[in-house]
């Protein structure tokens, strides 16, 4: 049951609270004066829309107030109980976006995603926006909603409230199953026959025979190709033997005749060498050695003391080539940087000279006072400019009487006195306008005064930083004249060094030679020594050499010939097997390959067969589901028809006023929904017989037994504008039935109506709701009567 419900800035209601109980409960008041935004409201609490809004006829941005004064927020607060648990959810917009929250029993169960907190309701109240609003909700002027559903698609609409719709979707996709299913066996059913016409199939045996005859001769041929390839081997081995040793005896000629050659050689080499030692054939290697220690002796120290006299030479260089840089730089950079800078200061004596401080300072403070005098001045006449204005306005305002003195002053007085002050204003407009000329002038003139006081102060400031450059500069005359004293010191040092190191480099030149001709005799003299040497170990080798050969005379070119021979033919023999493997392998891989080829058939052919039963089987039930599924849709169509057809005859004699119409049903004809009322001359359609009041109260019955059916756990329904083509008899009746009878059925209803009659079919609140259109007021709620007055 909904207890209460409070909105704020929703629509044309400002702060509105209701609360609610069992029974009727009924909104009425004038058209737009807010009953319908009640459901709506209380629709979107629920479900986060509402029909209007889910139809796109409204947006969100547009449920927030907007007159008389433009909101930025609203939101709607519902509390209701389930199961003797209260419930309340309470949803807020800001623009086009919304938040949300819900409560039990005061304890926060989910928030602020709307969509989160409307899955919960539905949970929590078993039931969706579609079934609420199909089945609880009757909108306005959709009480007959029944019967403006076109003729055909009644029992789709239903279906789809009743859920089942999802029977006929099952459905349809078990017969595409089986449709699937018989595609599938006639497809394989053709491979199969397709298979069976195959010959390769029928012939697998005799493939699998041939294969084993060839596996033996396979086996045969590899016998005889490894016996051909053991004498291969050893044919090989015995031509590589005798092919080494051949290779020996010529290394061993060449050896000897390369000796002989060497031997004659060094003889020449000895002969030539003991020319050139004629001179020194009387001495000894040890008088060779010490005469060339003493002279390499003499040398290395003349040589070292050369390189100590070079680098003092290049040292010297280095300071002569520094001192003449510095010199270079003061004469040519620094010298001329200090004499520009006394010139530079001797020009700036001269402009602080013609520029004197205190009396550009004394004419700054006279026309600073000048300035001040004319600015006061300027005041002045803006303050009597203002004075004159007031005056007028007052003098404007007056009728007879002067607002000074109280005499009486006619209108043309008061009109010349007026036009006085206005000269007056333009005469002293004119004098402000020179005036302010003037103040221009004399801020020009002060600026270029400030100027000249802050170039004085900038040049003194430079005067300071040229302190001192005399003694710079005769610092810098002292220095380049010592450095040149040096400099001529250090080129005769330098002069003399020359000719000490030029006189070194010829000793040490004489040493050089005289030590490389000593070094030059001392080895050849070993280099005789060493030949004499070599030719005794050569003439041994020879001998070795030769005794040598001696043991590999018995070898014969011809035996080598026939093993080569020998060796051909078993080469092509073995070449010859190898091709016959070859084509036997490609043979047995084609036939293994087209046996392959039929066992896969086979077992295609089988398993297609196995498949094809396994479908058909799938098929059948595929089919034993459709038949089930068709007959559970058609008993729940009857079932359904059924209990609502018992909830409207319950209903029916208390809501319908006359006796002329005695019974109501729901049936089926040609595949879809038809509401039928009774009479005495039998059944008929409502909606092609009966008037508009009869429909109505048809459709209104079938509304309830809807939500007596769809929604049995709420025992809730919401009526808006019931009682369009009722008359007061009708009205009347149902008024009576809402208040004592359907009590029976639902627990709570909410209604809706601009017909002070249906006053009376209410056993809960009753809210009267009031609204100045024409001035864009608010929703004015008053509570007339609850279940405590």
């Amino acid at each position: 049951m909904i207890t209460k419900l409070k909105l704020n800035n929703w629509r044309s209601h400002l702060d509105t609270e209701m609360n609610f109980s069992e029974g009727t409960n009924c909104f009425i008041g004038k058209m737009g004066s807010g009953k319908t935004s009640v459901l709506d409201a209380i629709c979107f609490a629920l479900f986060g829309t509402f029909p209007t809004l889910q139809s796109k006829k409204l947006k969100l941005r547009d449920i927030i107030m907007k007159k008389p004064h433009q909101k930025q927020e609203a939101s709607v607060e519902l509390t209701f109980n389930i199961n003797d648990s209260e419930w309340n959810v309470k949803r807020t917009i800001d623009n086009n976006r919304s938040t949300a929250e819900l409560r039990n029993n005061g304890k926060l169960v989910e928030a602020p995603q709307p969509t989160k907190v409307t899955d919960e309701i539905e949970r929590i109240l078993k039931m969706n926006y579609d079934l609420f609003t199909r089945a609880v909700y009757s909108e306005q002027n959709q009480i007959d909603m029944f019967l403006t559903i076109p003729k055909g698609q009644r029992m789709k609409k239903i279906d789809e409230l009743l859920a089942i719709d999802k029977f006929e979707s099952v459905r349809a996709t078990t017969k595409q199953l089986v449709n699937k299913c018989n595609y599938s066996v006639a497809g394989k059913q053709q491979v199969i026959e397709d298979l069976k016409r195959d010959e390769s199939i029928r012939n697998v045996e005799d493939m699998r025979r041939e294969i084993i005859q060839l596996d033996d001769k396979n086996k045969m041929l590899e016998r005889l190709l490894s016996e051909e390839t053991i004498k291969r081997f050893n044919y090989e081995n015995e031509i590589s033997n005798l092919k080494d040793q051949e290779r020996r005896l010529r290394q061993i000629e060449e050896k000897i005749n390369l000796d002989v050659a060497l031997i004659n050689s060094a003889k020449v080499d000895i002969e030539k060498l003991k020319e050139d030692l004629f001179n020194v054939a009387e001495f000894t290697m040890e008088q060779l050695t010490s005469t060339y220690k003493g002279v390499e002796t003499e040398y290395t120290v003349m040589n070292d003391n050369l390189e100590k006299e070079q680098k003092n030479f290049d040292r010297l260089k280095l300071i002569i080539m520094q001192k003449d840089a510095k010199v270079n730089t003061i004469e040519n950079d620094k010298i001329p940087d200090i004499e520009r800078m006394m010139k530079e200061r001797d020009h700036i004596e001269d402009l602080l000279k013609k520029k004197k401080l205190p009396a550009l300072e004394k004419e700054l403070d006279r026309k600073k006072k000048d300035l001040e005098e004319k600015q006061a001045e300027l005041q002045l006449m803006i303050a009597r400019t203002d004075e004159i204005k007031i005056s007028i306005k007052e003098m404007n305002s007056v009728e007879d009487s002067c607002p000074i003195c109280d005499n009486k002053i006619s209108e043309a007085k008061k009109k010349s006195i007026i036009e006085k002050k206005k000269e007056r204003m333009v005469d002293i407009s004119d004098n402000s306008k020179k005036i302010k000329i003037e103040i221009g002038k004399m801020q020009v003139e002060m600026q270029k005064v400030t100027e000249d006081i802050e170039s004085v102060a900038h040049l003194k400031g430079k005067l300071e930083a040229f302190e001192g450059i005399e003694s710079q500069h005769t610092f810098l005359k002292d220095a380049v004249k010592q450095i040149k004293e040096e400099l001529s010191m250090h080129n005769n040092e330098s002069s003399m060094l020359d000719k000490a190191i030029s006189v070194m480099k010829k000793r040490v030149d004489q040493l050089r030679s005289e030590r490389d001709r000593i070094k030059s005799l001392f080895e050849k003299r070993i280099l005789v020594d060493d030949k004499q040497k070599m030719m005794k170990e050569w003439d041994t080798q020879i001998k070795e050499l030769q005794e040598e050969k001696m043991r590999y005379s018995s070898i014969s070119i011809t035996r080598i010939e026939s093993f080569e021979k020998e060796l051909q033919s078993v080469i092509a023999k073995q070449s010859e097997i190898k091709t016959n493997l070859g084509n036997m392998a490609n043979l047995v891989v084609e036939k293994k390959k087209r046996m392959a080829d039929a066992e896969s058939k086979l077992k295609m052919l089988d398993d297609y067969s196995a498949e094809i039963r396994k479908i058909e089987a799938v098929s059948d039930q595929f089919k034993m589901l459709e038949s089930a599924l068709i007959l559970t849709q058609e008993q729940l169509r009857k079932n359904f028809v059924t209990t609502v057809n018992v909830a409207m005859q319950n209903l029916w004699s208390d809501i319908y006023p006359y006796e002329d119409i005695y019974d109501i049903r729901l049936s089926i004809d040609d595949g879809d929904y038809v509401l039928q009322l009774q009479d005495s001359s039998g059944w008929m359609n409502a909606d092609g017989s009966a008037s508009g009041g009869e429909r109505s109260i048809a459709c209104l019955t079938l509304r309830i037994a809807f939500a007596l059916v769809l929604a049995p756990q709420l025992r809730w329904l919401v009526l808006d504008e019931p009682t369009a083509n009722l008359d007061s008899k009708a009205v009347e009746d149902l008024a009576t039935v809402l208040r004592e009878k359907v009590g029976e059925f639902v627990d709570q209803i909410f209604l809706i109506t601009h017909d002070p009659a249906l006053e009376t079919a209410v056993s809960g609140y009753l809210y009267r709701l009031d609204r100045e259109k024409e001035k864009d007021g608010y929703t004015n709620v008053v509570c007339v009567s609850g279940p405590e007055n």
